[in-house]
């Protein structure tokens, strides 16, 4: 594991410790909103109860008032702390009764006149009180309750509830992770036989694939694309092992012919000419498996736009010396003055230079090869050889294939590379029979997509 590696299953318990603990911090906070919203609405019921019992106890009797209480009530009115008070005032404001006749003067100044219904609080030192006040039988009735009281009772439920909570919290968080850590565990355990897999697989055994059973459906996708990427590489080693064999042999067989002649040579048996063309046949091969390990490993940019025409005359400009020298003769023909296509300019003017080629190799002596720009976005070339017999068509574009009546020197690479350049573009190379004789070699190449029009003014 490198320094900057993290266990995952370390990073889940954490955050399932953090997520935990956030959790009942949240609950914790919101049981004290709840707590105080619950305190305050005992208080309003209480104030609200106090208010209907000293209205149910009024009596009047020659303009005076009397309340009397249960003694229970009448002894929490008079406690020398005065946690709970209550007054009852008459017409102009007199106190016709009251629990303290001081803290009547005292919170007189306070306490909001009318008889409508409502609260008050009064927070003025060394005052500090929560009230409710009524009407009844023209008669104004106040109650009021001190806020030490009720802080009192808040702090009561906080120490009972904090109490509680160290004793049950911490062993549930500590049990619930390591719930956790069990099922992040048994979760990861079809990962770590992945990774069993993965690790058998090498250039020996390039066949193995990662188990799917019981992967997660959420790894499931990564797994099956590793698979997918392990057939692909799969595939391409077993090109290139076939294509290394295939070279070897080529090469091995144009060697031990080079050897034997210069083995005739050493005794002045064999002239030096013929060696000439084994090493210029050795050259052409080694050029063409050049060209194919360029194809393979090319990285290209295909969405060029390229104008099939100025490829073809490259091409054709290039090679008619050579049609020249052996006696025959290269046309270009066009269909149209602009024919694009979409691809890598050099890659599309090299495999159109091997059928050129190829088209040389196989036409006698003072015929023709016809490179045709097709509007359809092709490229043709037309020979006046013998053609390729349609049992042959589809094995013509294989590496290192040879027709059976090939006489002249080749390592039957130059139509595969110009299959592979075709496959690269997203286009194809097919060859068939011209009426009258010769073959047909057609590279169709994508289309460049049409501009949507624009309209202005």
């Amino acid at each position: 594991m490198t320094p900057a590696a993290v266990s995952l299953q370390r990073r889940l318990a954490w955050r399932l410790f953090a997520v935990l603990v956030a959790a009942l911090t949240l609950a914790f906070v919101g049981f004290l909103y709840r707590a105080a919203v619950v305190v305050d609405g005992l208080d309003d019921a209480s104030l609200q109860a106090q208010a209907e019992a000293i209205s149910n106890r009024l009596s009047v009797s020659d303009g005076e008032v009397r309340v009397v209480l249960p003694a229970i009530t009448r002894e929490a009115y008079m406690r020398p702390d005065h946690a709970y008070f209550f007054v009852v005032y008459g017409p102009g404001e007199r106190v016709m009764a009251t629990s303290s006749e001081a803290l009547a003067r005292e919170l007189g100044p306070y306490i909001p006149a009318g008889t409508a219904a409502r609260f008050f609080r009064v927070e003025t030192s060394p005052l500090a009180y929560y009230g409710y006040v009524t009407g009844a039988s023209g008669l104004r009735i106040v109650v009021a309750q001190s806020e030490v009281h009720r802080d009192v009772l808040a702090d009561s439920m906080l120490d009972e509830f904090t109490a509680a909570i160290v004793w049950w919290v911490i062993p549930v968080i500590l049990v619930a992770v390591w719930i956790g850590v069990i099922t992040i565990r048994a979760g990861l355990a079809p990962l770590e036989a992945v990774s069993s897999s993965a690790r058998e697989i090498g250039p020996a055994n390039l066949s193995g694939r990662l188990g799917e059973d019981k992967v997660p459906i959420e790894i499931l996708p990564l797994v099956r694309a590793i698979n997918g990427a392990l057939d692909r590489v799969e595939k391409g080693y077993q090109a290139q092992r076939r294509f290394a064999a295939d070279a070897a042999h080529q090469l091995r067989t144009l060697l031990a012919l080079l050897q034997a002649r210069l083995d005739g040579a050493g005794s002045g048996a064999v002239s030096v000419e013929p060696m000439r063309g084994d090493v210029s046949r050795l050259n052409r091969v080694v050029g063409q498996l050049l060209r194919v390990a360029r194809v393979d490993a090319a990285h290209l940019d295909l969405a060029a736009e390229v104008n099939l025409n100025e490829v073809a005359a490259r091409v054709v400009s290039e090679l008619a010396p050579l049609a020249v020298r052996e006696g025959r003769s290269l046309a270009l023909e066009r269909e149209a003055d602009v024919v694009g296509a979409r691809g890598d300019r050099d890659l599309i003017a090299e495999a159109l230079a091997n059928l050129v080629e190829n088209a040389l190799a196989h036409t006698p002596g003072g015929t023709a090869v016809t490179v045709r720009v097709r509007r359809d976005v092709a490229l043709e070339v037309l020979d006046e050889g013998p053609g390729v017999p349609e049992a042959h068509r589809s094995a013509v574009f294989e590496r290192f294939w040879r027709g059976p009546d090939r006489g002249r020197s080749g390592a039957g690479l130059g139509l595969s590379i110009v299959a592979d350049i075709a496959r690269l573009h997203g286009g194809r190379a097919t060859v068939s029979s011209r009426p009258g004789g010769g073959a047909a070699f057609v590279l169709e190449l994508p289309a460049i997509a049409p501009q949507p029009l624009v309209r202005t003014g």
